[in-house]
């Protein structure tokens, strides 16, 4: 019964923080679904998703956002930017540091 219940709140947080970290972000429309995507989780990594660089830069300041209300960081280091549809145009910037892009 401890497990079971661990793991409702394990889930319940999951499910927070997932909603809560995507608020507001516009994401992509996915074939078969019936709204946008915003992004994805796995364990410690998200993925963002948006249809421009605009829409991008617009969520990337929100997660910013929402990194500082809860005093959190990320290691920009890691974070990488890939333009599905071509070649990126500007920078983008998340936590006031550049994402350098990737093809892969």
């Amino acid at each position: 019964m401890w497990a079971a219940t661990r793991l409702s709140s394990l889930t319940n947080t999951i499910r927070f923080l997932y909603y809560d970290f995507f608020k507001g972000i516009q994401g992509l429309y996915v074939p078969r679904f019936t709204s946008r995507i915003p992004g994805l989780l796995f364990a410690d990594y998200a993925v963002v998703l948006d249809k421009s660089e605009t829409d991008m830069q617009t969520a990337l300041n929100k997660i910013t956002d929402w990194l500082k209300t809860w005093e959190m960081t990320l290691n920009e280091s890691k974070c990488r930017a890939m333009n599905a549809a071509g070649l990126q145009l500007s920078e983008l910037i998340l936590q006031g540091q550049n994402i350098p892009s990737t093809v892969q």
